[in-house]
């Protein structure tokens, strides 16, 4: 993503092996692709809060 444009489409990747995450991210993104990468075991309540946090403030939704 370059020049500042709106990506069409987000993802983020959440798992536990950092590596096959960066490697999937990486060819996921695009011009019109935003990914993100999570790592961590959304089993655990404490982690699932962190992504739900995460994702809010990577994609921030506006209300008007």
């Amino acid at each position: 993503m370059t020049g500042g444009s709106i990506p069409e489409r987000v993802v983020v990747l959440v798992g536990t092996d950092a590596a096959a995450l960066g490697d999937a991210a990486r060819d996921l993104e695009s011009a019109d692709t935003r990914a993100a990468v999570f790592v961590g075991d959304v089993t655990d309540p404490a982690t699932r809060a962190a992504l739900q946090e995460f994702v809010a403030e990577l994609f921030p939704v506006e209300h008007p």
